[in-house]
Formats: C-alpha cells, structure tokens, sequence
C-alpha cells in the first residue's frame, strides 16, 4: 500500500503569516524527504506514487482535505451510488521540490521566490474558470436537458461567458449536470464560488418563470454538490509560442532543485500528465536525487 502524507499548505502558511513572533527553523518539526511535492492531483499523486515505486521518500502538499485535483465523486446518500462530477477527461526539507498545481505568481507566493524568468514566463499564461455542480428541483424531465447556444457568436456557437454551458442529466435520477464558464484572463479566480451558484441556480428560475408549460411544479433547485475548477485550461497567445515560450519553459526543469508538472506542462488531461510526468520529469529528477 503507498503512503502519501498530505499537509495542508494554506493552513500552515496563514499560521506562520498571522504569528507576531518569527518562527525560526528549530521551532517547527523538521520533515526530511528525498521530494517535496507541492499539488495532490493527478499529476503530483501520480508522481508522488511513482517515486515511492522507485524506493524514493516523498511528501505531498496539498491545500484540499483530499488528493485528486479535478476529480470529485458525489455518493447519493440514499443510494450509496457514487458519481464523477469533476473534469475527468482523463520549513520542510528535501533535496529535491516537485510542483505540481498552475504556475501562477499569485498561488506560488510568498513561500516560493521566482527568478525574473519564472516571474516573466508564468505571467504570461491566460486561463478559464470551469465549475460543475449537481443540482435537484430542475424540474426537468428525466431524459431532458438544456444547451446554451449563442447562434452567429463563434464558429461552434458558444455562449457568452460568464454563463451556463450547458444542464444534462446526470447518472443519478433526479439530478442534472450543471457546468459553467468564465473568459479567459491572467486572474486565476475570476469568479467567487458563490456568485457562480447564485448566477447557475437564477439561470434554471429564470427557465422555470418563462417556460412554466413546459417546466410544471414548485421545486426550487439546489446544489447537492459543487466544485470549482480555477484556473483551468492555462494557454498563452501564438506569438509568445513563437518567440519561445515553451523552450524557456521546459528549460526551468532542475533549476534550482525544482521541478514541475501537472496540465501547465502538458495539457488538462490525466493520461497526458502522467506520459509527461513519467517519461521526462520523473527521470530528470532521480537522475539527479
């Protein structure tokens, strides 16, 4: 069986931030490992596995009360049924540090310093936010669901974001599939939670008051569950691509006893991460271990 220990980082850092007396070295637990690895994704669980195979000693840092990143399972309380709801396209020392969440300035500061070309490469990225949620009281009929189209606004008719893409129904009865989009931009939480929920839950009011034909009753809809996927899809423009980006990106692998991984590196799905993880960044890290 592996062992991951999984620290929360968040909580540690707002600990150490709040505290009025400077915490020095001999004050705090000292975790030895051969790999720090900072993100419990696909891409840092699948790493942090893969070097205990290797007979390699890790901790994961992960924010979450849960390793997984994008993956998230309801399980109906009536049912036991488990569903996938998430995106399923599938001071410690260490010698070496393994980061595995989006290389945004904003989620690495203040406890990782970048040079002026990580700083330079990393705030370049654009990214989307992409939310799913469960939701019952739809009114909906069982088979039925709903597309937000936006005819003559791009080529595949996408709506106008922030919006609804799209409620489907979903593998447990009663409920549908909510998903929404943000626009692109530099900030990696473009939207709070819960101006996503409130715009979502007015969207299918919105439905049921013009369409009451249609969409009979007096259920109201709720969240039975919900997860934020920001930032999402990191891309940069085709003229930074030209003028190198990526070369000076893959060159920051070892560079100053870091490495990194996850979908910034490869793209936002599972089975990539992990062909990259495994066939470039795992060998270049124990080469050097």
């Amino acid at each position: 069986m592996h062992t991951i220990l999984s620290l929360f980082l968040t909580s540690l850092l707002v600990t150490i931030a709040q505290s009025t007396t400077p915490t020095l070295a001999g004050d705090l637990d000292i975790i030895e490992r051969d790999v720090a690895i900072i993100g419990g994704g696909a891409g840092g669980t699948y790493c942090a596995i893969s070097l205990q195979d290797q007979g390699k000693s890790v901790i994961v840092i992960e924010k979450e009360h849960r390793l997984g990143g994008h993956v998230e399972t309801y399980v109906d309380p009536g049912t036991g049924i488990a569903m996938d709801y998430g995106v399923a396209l599938f001071e410690n020392t260490s010698v070496k540090l393994l980061i595995a969440i989006p290389p945004n300035p904003s989620l690495l500061y203040p406890w990782l310093r970048l040079t002026p070309t990580k700083h330079s490469l990393f705030t370049r990225y654009i990214s989307t936010g992409l939310y799913v949620g469960l939701v019952n009281g739809t009114r909906l009929p069982p088979t039925a669901g709903i597309l937000n189209l936006a005819p003559n606004h791009t080529m595949y008719s996408f709506p106008y974001l922030p919006d609804t893409y799209s409620l489907i129904p979903a593998r447990l009865p009663g409920l549908k599939l909510a998903t929404y989009g943000s626009l692109q931009t530099t900030d990696p939480f473009p939207i709070s939670e819960a101006a996503v929920r409130h715009h979502m839950l007015d969207d299918i009011r919105r439905i049921h008051r013009e369409n009451p034909d249609r969409f009979p009753g007096t259920s109201e809809p709720a969240f039975v569950a919900f997860a934020a996927h920001a930032p999402y899809n990191l891309q940069v423009s085709g003229e930074d691509i030209k003028n190198g980006f990526y070369e000076g990106l893959y060159a920051l692998q070892g560079e100053m006893n870091t490495f990194w991984t996850g979908s910034a590196w490869a793209a936002d799905i599972s089975g990539d991460i992990w062909k990259v993880s495994r066939g470039v960044v795992l060998p270049m890290l124990v080469g050097e271990l």
